[in-house]
């Protein structure tokens, strides 16, 4: 593609896609939780060309005043202490809150991979087969989508116990796709239709690549759950217990907790299913996080999401104020991710742009501990992916090392490595730059490693 037909595909998509996951968030009755914005029920999201972020004037975090430790007046050698210390009580999970915590929690913590999208492709060679992440030693489930459907071994599907390769068997009903219909075109070649166009199925073509949210895709996204050996030598979020404290410290000690997440449209969830309201109707990873950290902690966490589809970061630096500080009493951690419609900007002005918005939100909330979020890799045969890549390490130079208390996830990184092994469709959610609920769950288990000692 030229990078003029690049450009303007880029542009065209964003606006049209911004209105898919477009929320708002009207000021929050703080008892109630998890004030989300309304999500707009269309096929997805993205950008509006984008003007240049201005250079904000940074302001350093005022230092909280030292405190004196409490003394407690004399008291009579011989007097024994009326109450024993209270010791916090041990939090019992539900069932519904475990079978949570055992998708949540990182993969590469345990020896077990639950529900990884696989897709079946029709390769070059003719066979049909499908990559795991890692290579089993037991295969435990092959199921559909929606869980609903179990894929027999033998009938569906072969494993021959050495490689990460899931042959698909001669009459399988397992859906798969063809190498045209991954790149947007129908078995004669034609695209499917040329965006803004849709054909009937929902479907349509950017660049080299299929673009939809509609069965089509979702359908051919199965689910595998297996045993392996062996670590995992992609990137690893950390747990900051030290840029982090403030939230940590109420969360142990079993307080309430606000949580603001702003950012673009996959900060809304898009495209869970839950949002396109079909089974397994999994959320997005917002409100993963807000069951998880109170499975965990015990805690009441409040959540606060005026998260827009199509926004840019400097969207998020010029509405920090309205969105955000005006519309919440309390704010103790903030998840910020913007950057995926900053495709053509520089990551230094993205950065300066989200050091912008903290600041502004900080001015408020001085306590306020935050997560900077670098962005997926948008599907590199749509055009869509240029300059994501530069994120992080400018969040890193230009927000982490010049703030206190701010830590740093890397999904871009995160799904490089996972690319490595994996078809880019098992993890997108609309084929261009959303992920689906496996690469949900990822984005959850990457924030909650900030917070959980798992």
């Amino acid at each position: 593609m030229k990078k003029m037909f690049g450009v303007l595909a880029l542009a065209a998509v964003l606006l049209f896609a911004g209105a898919a996951c477009n929320t708002s968030d009207d000021k929050p009755d703080e008892t109630e939780k998890n004030t989300v914005a309304a999500t707009n029920p269309a096929t997805d999201p993205a950008t509006d060309p984008v003007t240049d972020p201005a250079t904000d004037p940074a302001t350093e975090p005022e230092t909280e005043p030292e405190t004196e430790p409490a003394t407690d007046p004399a008291t009579e050698p011989e007097t024994e202490p009326e109450t024993e210390p209270e010791t916090k009580e041990e939090i019992v999970m539900t069932e519904e809150q475990k079978e949570l915590m055992k998708l949540v929690t990182p993969f590469w913590k345990g020896d077990t991979m639950h529900r990884e999208s696989i897709i079946m492709v029709q390769r070059e060679d003719g066979t049909i087969t499908a990559k795991t992440l890692f290579k089993p030693t037991k295969i435990i489930s092959i199921q559909s989508f929606d869980l609903k459907t179990e894929y027999v071994e033998g009938t569906d599907w072969t494993w021959d116990g050495t490689t990460n390769t899931i042959t698909w068997v001669n009459g399988s009903s397992i859906p798969y796709f063809t190498e045209n219909s991954l790149h947007g075109r129908n078995e004669d070649g034609t695209p499917f239709a040329t965006f803004p166009e849709w054909d009937s199925q929902n479907r349509t073509t950017i660049g080299n690549a299929m673009y939809t949210v509609s069965p089509f895709l979702w359908e051919r996204q199965i689910n595998i759950t297996y045993e392996y050996e062996g670590e995992w030598t992609g990137p690893k979020t950390e747990y900051q217990s030290e840029k982090l404290s403030k939230t940590l410290a109420k969360l142990k000690n079993g307080e309430d907790v606000h949580i603001t997440f702003f950012g673009d449209s996959i900060f809304t969830g898009c495209d869970s299913s839950k949002m396109h309201n079909h089974e397994p109707y999994q959320d997005g990873f917002p409100v993963l996080v807000e069951k998880a950290l109170e499975a965990t902690y015990g805690s009441e966490v409040y959540v606060h999401n005026p998260s827009v589809g199509g926004q840019t970061s400097a969207w998020g630096k010029d509405s920090a104020q309205a969105e955000v500080c005006d519309k919440t009493e309390k704010l103790d951690l903030l998840f910020i991710g913007f950057g995926q419609n900053d495709a053509q900007l520089s990551g230094r002005r993205v950065a300066e742009a989200v050091r912008s918005a903290i600041d502004t939100i900080r001015a408020k909330y001085p306590d306020c501990e935050v997560v900077v979020v670098a962005t997926l890799r948008a599907n590199p045969d749509s055009g869509f992916c240029i300059n994501q890549g530069s994120h992080a390490e400018m969040f890193q130079k230009y927000i982490c090392e010049k703030r206190d208390n701010v830590a740093l996830v890397d999904t871009f990184a995160t799904h490089d490595a996972l690319l490595a092994t994996k078809d880019y469709m098992a993890t997108s959610g609309n084929g261009i730059n959303h992920p689906n609920d496996w690469f949900i769950r990822i984005h959850a288990m990457q924030l909650l490693s900030t917070l959980i000692e798992f």
